[in-house]
């Protein structure tokens, strides 16, 4: 077990301890990083403990220190700030041995407070079909304690990348899962500290620092379309959790109103991730080059003087009269093929999207406690924050690594029953035929006084890729929603207009439509219909 420590001497007596109780048969090396608290003492003061001195190098040369010094078969990187759970290591080695061409085992960890209050548990990640795929998308490991890794894999795989400020241990675990593996287990080993000093707050450097990484895995990933859409996800999971949405808009078209920052998210992106960047670039560039090859023949189809406006230069106030037949200049939009098939993801924020992160974002309290959402746990970690004490993840599909839960919501007896404070379906009730069923699966999960909070599609293009049943109205989605829940505790928002809905069928992104004509809600064109619904003690 190799603990680095730089002036974190307050914590490290707690780590030490709870190394020490994983057994005789383990070696607990201490890697003074050139502190000057009583980092050294500390560690002399327990017997059979290795201290290693050195002067300041950072964490990824303190870590290389302690490996080059240690001797046994497997390895633990404990941070000075966090502890191990009794049996951790006898767990990771339980689970290689059935697994003997893994890298290392996963465990579950715990998230505590700067107290040691526990905050949060989290499962290890199901292992799918490409583990590398699923470290591109997001990586599955958000704590490094929980892993026992084999020596000799991350001795072969050159150890921790000392070059790098933050993120050694992601960067360490995408060479390793290029091609090899992992082995999941049930026990939770780790307890991650939280507090106002942890290296993962320094947000500028962390996505600086992701991308870094990210931009390395391209050359591994481009030849694959499961890897680079992985590597596209991958991208903008790390620009808008650390870089407060400010690089990945910047990427998709809103450098001439983002303003300084969206110019400095911009250069983030061209110097960590150039080479996906040119090709993202390049396809933005042959849409708008066909955009107006297009505008062009249908003016000289017309033979019409009238300008052809792009779509957000539209008025936005209603006119006073209809223009006369034979004056409507369809500009960019005068085709039958839209600008983008992909919903508008290749050119920036789906305007559908803008309408969900807005809807979740009013409704931000609700997510709190423990809280169940579907694929992932974006919106849980993005709104609920510290309020949130569980965030757990369901799918039908058994190769999501970041599931907690695998199940088909019609049907779901092995879910808890009143279990969870918040449910988060976005953009999910349309691809499940029997939506009362699912309905009353979600209200069985909710504890009382528990918040469904969904969203539902209404104008919309369909995906041919997934089973897509449904679009809503605000009519329909209410009527759903109080076969199940009471109509006293059912909210119900239509988002959208007539420009949103048309800029969203065209694949337009959120960066090419005025703001204000996003605000604007029509219910004739709804886009997007938000669902609030809360489960009363009457129908629990």
């Amino acid at each position: 077990m190799i603990i680095p420590c730089h002036n974190q001497g307050r914590w490290l007596g707690a780590a030490l301890a709870s190394a020490v109780a994983q057994g005789d048969d383990c070696e607990v090396i201490v890697v003074d990083d050139g502190s000057t608290d009583q980092t050294a003492e500390i560690a002399r003061a327990v017997p059979g403990v290795r201290l290693v001195r050195q002067a300041q190098r950072g964490l990824p040369a303190a870590r290389n220190a302690g490996l080059a010094v240690s001797s046994g078969r497997f390895v633990v990187f404990l941070d000075a700030d966090d502890l191990l759970l009794p049996g951790a290591v006898q767990a990771g080695r339980r689970a290689l041995a059935t697994a003997p061409d893994a890298a290392f085992a996963a465990g579950g960890f715990q998230r505590i407070d700067a107290a040691g209050r526990i905050t949060a548990i989290e499962s290890a990640a199901p292992v799918p079909d490409d583990p590398f795929v699923a470290v591109l998308r997001q990586s599955p490991f958000p704590m490094h304690a929980a892993l026992l890794f084999w020596r000799r894999a991350v001795v072969d795989a050159g150890g921790y990348d000392e070059h790098l400020a933050s993120c050694e241990d992601f960067d360490l675990t995408c060479r390793l899962l290029r091609r090899g593996s992992w082995v999941r287990h049930d026990q939770v080993v780790a307890a991650y500290r939280q507090h106002d000093a942890n290296m993962s707050r320094d947000t500028r450097r962390m996505v600086a620092t992701a991308l870094t990484v990210m931009g390395r895995q391209w050359p591994f990933a481009r030849d694959d379309d499961a890897r680079q859409a992985a590597f596209a996800d991958g991208v903008r999971f790390w620009a808008t959790m650390y870089a407060n949405d400010t690089a990945w808009p910047a990427a998709s078209g809103q450098l001439w109103r983002g303003g300084r920052e969206a110019w400095r998210g911009f250069s983030l992106l061209w110097r960590t991730v150039p080479h996906w960047m040119f090709t993202r670039m390049r396809g933005h560039a042959r849409a708008r080059v066909q955009a107006a090859a297009q505008a062009l023949r249908a003016r000289l189809a017309t033979g019409s003087n009238h300008s052809r406006r792009a779509l957000g230069e539209v008025a936005l106030a209603p006119r006073d009269f209809p223009l006369p037949v034979g004056h409507v200049a369809f500009g960019d939009l005068g085709r039958v093929e839209p600008i983008d098939r992909q919903f508008g993801f290749w050119r920036g924020l789906p305007v559908d999207r803008y309408f969900i992160d807005r809807f979740i974002g009013t409704y931000a309290p609700d997510v709190a406690g423990r809280v169940l959402e579907v694929k992932d746990s974006a919106y849980t970690r993005r709104f609920g924050g510290d309020r949130v004490s569980a965030a757990e993840v369901l799918d039908i599909d058994s190769s999501n690594p970041l599931a907690t839960w695998v199940a088909d919501l019609t049907d779901a007896p092995d879910l808890p029953t009143g279990a969870f404070d918040c449910v988060i379906l976005t953009q999910t009730l349309h691809i499940i035929y029997d939506v009362p069923a699912a309905l009353r699966t979600v209200h069985r999960l909710l504890k009382p006084g528990g918040v469904l909070l969904a969203t539902v599609p209404g104008i919309t293009k369909v995906d041919r890729s997934s089973p897509w049943f449904w679009s809503f109205t605000a009519a329909a989605a209410r009527r759903r929603v109080e076969e199940v829940f009471p109509a006293s505790a059912v909210h119900i928002e239509a988002h959208g207009n007539l420009l949103a809905a048309t800029a969203f069928l065209q694949g337009l992104a959120v960066s090419e439509v005025p703001t204000e004509a996003l605000d604007a809600r029509d219910e004739e064109y709804p886009v997007c219909i938000g669902i609030r619904a809360v489960k009363t003690a009457a129908t629990a």
